[in-house]
C-alpha cells in the first residue's frame, strides 16, 4: 500500500458529500472468494491485498457500504478525527495499522 495513493483516496471520500468522513475505497462481499469480489469490483489495479472485514474491525476500522458505487464496493472507515486533517504522523501510523490488516499483495486476477 502507497501512502500517497491511500491519502488521496482517503481525501477523496472524505470531501464527498455523502461521506464527510475519512475512509479509503475497498471492494468486499460475503461468501465471494477474492477473485469473484475482483472481477465484480472490476478494479484495475496490478495488485491487490486480502484481509477480513473482522481483521479491520479488530484494529480499529469499519467496514461500510459506499453510498456511491455498487454491491461489492465498501468504504473502509479510518479511526481519525474528521474536522481536520491529520498530521504526516498521524497518517503514517493510521497507515501502518491498516498495512497490518492485509495479507501479501498478489496479482490482480480481473486486471485486463
Amino acid at each position: 500500500m502507497e501512502s500517497d495513493r491511500l491519502l488521496l483516496n482517503a481525501k477523496d471520500v472524505h470531501e464527498d458529500e455523502d461521506v464527510g468522513e475519512w475512509g479509503v475505497c475497498a471492494a468486499s462481499c460475503p461468501g465471494m472468494s477474492p477473485t469473484e469480489i475482483a472481477e465484480e469490483a472490476d478494479f484495475q489495479n496490478k495488485q491487490m491485498m486480502t484481509t477480513s472485514v473482522g481483521s479491520l474491525r479488530n484494529r480499529g476500522f469499519d467496514v461500510v457500504p459506499d453510498p456511491e458505487e455498487g454491491p461489492v464496493h465498501v468504504l473502509i472507515m479510518l479511526p481519525v478525527a474528521t474536522s481536520e486533517e491529520p498530521s504526516e504522523e498521524e497518517w503514517e501510523e493510521v497507515w501502518d495499522e491498516l498495512r497490518g490488516c492485509f495479507d501479501d499483495a498478489v496479482p490482480n486476477p480481473a486486471r485486463r
